[in-house]
């Protein structure tokens, strides 16, 4: 009868230890950061910042709006330091869920152990209040008391390996459990600087966006004609080749404006400025740009998505909320929906280029508009947009699409971008 109650306590520990296989880590890991990323966005909405803050920024806003320059310089700064926020922001928050799965898995082994280990003990209990007789009558009855003694020996050694591993998986989830407190009150701190470098944006855009109206009224018919080239243009090809007809008239009407009397002394971009950026070799700025969003490639230029079609261009995968930046100088020439593209910018960098940003949920820049490497144009949503490039895609991460274009036909843009535009970490979704 021993044996038989010591065989049932050393069984419960095998059946402890199959128990102990977790299946698809990664997935619970993604609804994890999920989870996270949607608590995020709601406190986001709770945190605003003080009337004290605000009026301050308001005031540095407006010493800057008395020099266009100094302006365009520190929206330009402001988008670094927001990406940089946004970088923190998304370390801050794969640390934080690493750390609570980790607390739930920890939680998890626990139960399983108090579980096991109650059930051994509630074992042991039966055996003492019926212990095996104490008199040998027979040599069988000696060499079942030694097997029973050798397997309780065992179930003793067992009972306090696990009693032991209790402890240390206590110690750990209390560990985890500080890491998380911290972590989170170093996540409400980078979320507050978030918020507030983002107002400050908000503000140089508006202030920069005052600027432009003031000194490209004449643009909106000219960008009247271009939305109505768009709606009239069955494929991005063909829009590109009616645009480039209207950079030349753009161009010429917006030197036009700038030589207006009221404007010479405070112009948002010199004329020496455009010169030189039309003038200049497309080729003379491979390894030199930076990303439009910190992102993470998902497919390159000449890749086949999962509906079997060669890619023209990079897809990467992004934070939601992530402000977009241009990488490179140049005119706008187009900004607006056109067919599956959904919200899209192109950029003319030089003679023959175009560089092509779609999948924004908003747009900053307006058709005609003179940008630098570096400015916002846009920004992503919360939420996946569906367009064609994303339905080639298997993820559920929002995304950016950046096309490159030479004469009107895609090119591969990889020789163009640095050694550090992507992100080398794990992704964030």
């Amino acid at each position: 009868m021993l044996g038989v109650y010591v065989a049932a306590i050393l069984l419960f520990w095998g059946s402890f230890s199959a128990s102990q296989e977790t299946d698809n880590i990664d997935y619970k890991l993604n609804e994890e950061k999920a989870r996270i990323s949607l608590e995020l966005e709601q406190l986001s909405k709770t945190i605003t910042l003080s009337s004290y803050k605000s009026k301050a920024l308001e005031d540095n806003i407006l010493l800057l709006k008395k020099n266009t320059q100094s302006l365009r310089a520190a929206l330009i700064q402001s988008t670094k330091r927001n990406r940089g926020i946004e970088t923190q922001l998304n370390k801050s928050k794969n640390k934080l869920s690493r750390l609570r799965l980790q607390e739930i898995f920890l939680q998890s082994s626990l139960k399983e152990r108090r579980t096991i280990l109650a059930n051994v003990l509630a074992a042991l209990q039966k055996l003492g209040s019926n212990p095996p007789p104490v008199l040998l009558v027979t040599p069988e009855d000696a060499l079942a008391s030694i097997r029973s003694a050798m397997l309780l020996s065992k179930a003793e050694l067992s009972i306090r390996d696990e009693t032991r591993k209790i402890v240390i998986d206590l110690n750990n989830l209390k560990g985890v459990q500080v890491s998380i407190k911290a972590e989170k009150a170093n996540l409400m701190v980078i979320l507050e600087k978030s918020i507030e470098e983002k107002r400050r944006m908000e503000l140089l855009i508006a202030g920069n966006d005052k600027l432009y109206q003031q000194d490209s009224r004449s643009l909106s018919e000219e960008r009247l004609r271009t939305q109505k080239l768009a709606e009239r243009a069955t494929s991005l090809e063909e829009l590109i080749s009616n645009l480039d007809n209207q950079i030349t008239s753009a161009r010429e009407l917006n030197k036009r404006e700038q030589n207006n009397s009221l404007l010479k002394n405070n112009r948002v971009v010199s004329d020496k400025e455009k010169h030189q950026v039309f003038e200049r070799p497309f080729a003379d700025l491979k390894g030199k740009l930076e990303m439009p969003v910190d992102c993470k490639v998902l497919k390159w230029f000449g890749d086949t998505d999962s509906l079997g079609h060669k890619t023209f261009g990079v897809t990467c995968a992004a934070m939601p909320g992530a402000m977009v930046t241009t990488p490179v100088d140049g005119f706008v020439v187009y900004s607006g929906s056109f067919r599956s593209y959904g919200k899209m910018i192109i950029i003319s960098p030089s003679a023959g280029y175009h560089v092509l940003i779609s999948g924004m949920d908003t747009l900053n820049i307006d058709q005609g508009r003179f940008v630098f490497s570096g400015e916002p144009i846009g920004s992503l949503g919360t939420k996946r947009l569906v367009s064609a490039n994303t339905l080639a895609l298997e993820t559920d991460a929002l995304t950016v699409y950046i096309e490159f274009r030479k004469d009107g036909k895609p090119i591969d843009s990889r020789a163009w971008w640095s050694k550090n535009a992507f992100r080398k970490g794990e992704d964030d979704r």
